[in-house]
């Protein structure tokens, strides 16, 4: 197992539905801690090993597993969009060695659904630009920003110390935020919330 973020729920779930399954396997975790240079090396060491399958999670780790090990079976889990940034090629064959699970909530259902708690018409995205999965959200939500009738205000955050600068830009006026499936977002979920509640 490969985990980009720590050990989450997915993993539990993976596990436990393979036990569920009558499915005995004996696991190795390695965590890349959202690190590109830890995810190398973490690829490395894989590599060295004979391994009936490997689980992934995320799409920056996913397609890093992919383009360094294409032989063994790579299971990967909480990818938003595996086709739309060449993970498979297609949902009917992956042509590879890959097959896994979209943890994908349509944009539009999501951006309505604010729509019903508030009538934003600036609406604030908060994400990594570094992160592919957000900058495909967020070009959709470009796009929908005409159709439903909203501005869209980009807040960009790479890094923990990001989150200082987005404090005074959100107090300008803005309505809502919208937070993308994001590892980077996710993982400084808990400051990113308390900032935007005050």
């Amino acid at each position: 197992m490969i985990t980009w973020r720590g050990q989450t729920s997915a993993e539990q779930g993976f596990m436990d539905y393979m036990k569920k399954k009558n499915i005995f396997l004996r696991y190795a975790c390695y965590d890349a801690d959202q690190n590109p240079d830890v995810l190398d090396s973490i690829i490395a060491a894989v590599k060295k090993k004979t391994w009936d399958i490997i689980y992934v999670f995320g799409t920056t780790a996913t397609r890093a597993v992919l383009s360094e090990i294409t032989t063994v079976p790579v299971v990967f889990n909480v990818v938003t969009r595996p086709v739309k940034i060449g993970i498979i090629k297609s949902w009917e064959s992956s042509g590879s060695n890959a097959t896994g699970v979209s943890s994908k909530v349509p944009v539009l259902n999501q951006l309505k659904a604010l729509k019903k708690v508030i009538d934003y018409k600036h609406l604030a995205m908060v994400f990594n630009p570094m992160e592919p999965n957000s900058v495909i959200q967020r070009d959709i939500v470009e796009k929908l920003s005409q159709e439903m009738n909203f501005q869209l205000h980009e807040f960009f955050v790479k890094e923990s110390r990001d989150l200082e600068k987005m404090v005074s830009r959100l107090e300008r006026g803005v309505d809502a935020v919208f937070f993308p499936s994001d590892s980077k977002i996710n993982s400084l979920g808990k400051k990113i919330t308390a900032i935007v509640n005050e």
